[in-house]
């Protein structure tokens, strides 16, 4: 018979962290060995990928804003922490009368590479969400700030993505700029991430580009919107698949399985690292209606009457990916993201 073992006990060893794992040694015998779960900061989606780190993940549902709370405890080892703050995406500009909106650009994106913090203290995490597309005839929607806030201040920002704007409109300025549309000649957005200021400090790195020019003439072709990593394609008024989105960045030791994030379309925005946030969208051409690929990191990629088409494309949530130009609705921008990583 075996040993009793009570149901306070087993409370303990849960308190304490204390689990057993079973193991299959090379007799074929089943052993079981203890693993101490470390402490962790609270809020957010907490995961442990037993690479010496801990993550707290916190997202956006869609079509709301969230606030959470981010408190490192006393207990725990880290008194510095890693940020990659992410704001939501632009949606795509839509001109469904003979020509194309410009694509959303990215949200803008905040790496602290080193942050102290304060343990028992509360830090106030702000989601922003992407924008969203139309289906009417005109601009599509900024995407929202992501924000970080040390009570009682200050405030760290990531900026939201520009939107993409219809028929002889040049880009919106955001995190990553939006593309220019269709009727040219006009400019692609500003990515305005950049020269953001940073007052809580620590050691960071900003990431926007602008979005691409819109084409020289009025040829119905848009261009893609800035990504974190990379400017949006410019268009040249002939051929749209290389109006492509603006390609994301890639952050080493955010892979998107250790922190519970989907993976992107292996085909048309594809990660080849599983770790680039930021893609911008694709632009658009009308009549031959063509498709162009969104940024690497889940920019929406737009759709076209060519075989095989790339599918009409919303951005990636929880990468704040911006949403794909469009001449029969656009692409929504993707929502964005907080995940603060630090040593257990």
């Amino acid at each position: 018979m075996a040993p009793f073992k009570s149901t306070l006990a087993r409370s303990v060893s849960k308190l304490l962290g204390v689990y057993q794992d079973e193991d299959l040694s090379l007799r074929g015998a089943t052993q079981k060995t203890r693993r101490i779960i470390p402490p962790t900061a609270t809020g957010g989606a907490v995961f442990l990928p037993d690479n010496g780190f801990a993550y707290n993940v916190f997202k956006v549902g869609d079509n709301s804003q969230p606030t959470g709370i981010f408190l490192m405890p006393a207990s725990t080892s880290a008194s510095t922490i890693q940020i990659l703050l992410v704001a939501g995406g632009g949606s795509g500009g839509n001109y469904p009368s003979g020509n194309s909106g410009g694509a959303g650009g990215a949200g803008g994106i905040v790496y602290w590479s080193s942050l102290s913090v304060t343990k028992g203290t509360n830090y106030t995490i702000v989601i922003g969400s992407g924008g969203s597309g139309t289906t009417g005839n005109g601009a599509g929607n900024q995407g929202v700030d992501s924000t970080i806030t040390f009570a009682p201040g200050p405030v760290g920002t990531a900026k939201g993505g520009g939107k993409g704007n219809a028929y002889t409109s040049g880009g919106s300025a955001g995190g990553s700029g939006s593309g220019g549309s269709g009727a040219g000649p006009n400019s692609g957005g500003a990515g305005n991430q950049p020269a953001q200021a940073q007052p809580i400090g620590g050691s960071y790195t900003q990431y926007g580009n602008a979005g691409g020019n819109g084409p020289p003439s009025n040829s119905g072709a848009s261009a893609g919107g800035g990504g974190a990593g990379a400017a949006g394609g410019a268009s040249t008024g002939t051929n749209n698949n290389n109006n492509k989105g603006g390609d994301g960045q890639p952050f080493t030791g955010f892979e998107y399985p250790l922190v519970g994030l989907p993976g992107v379309n292996p085909t048309y925005n594809p990660s080849p690292t599983s770790n680039h946030y930021g893609g911008g969208g694709a632009g658009n051409r009308y009549s031959p209606n063509r498709s162009a690929q969104g940024g690497l990191g889940g920019g929406g990629g737009s759709s076209g009457q060519e075989t095989p088409s790339h599918p009409s494309g919303d951005g990636m949530d929880g990468l704040g990916s911006g949403g794909a130009g469009g001449n029969a609705g656009s692409g929504d921008g993707g929502n964005g993201v907080c995940i603060i990583r630090y040593a257990v």
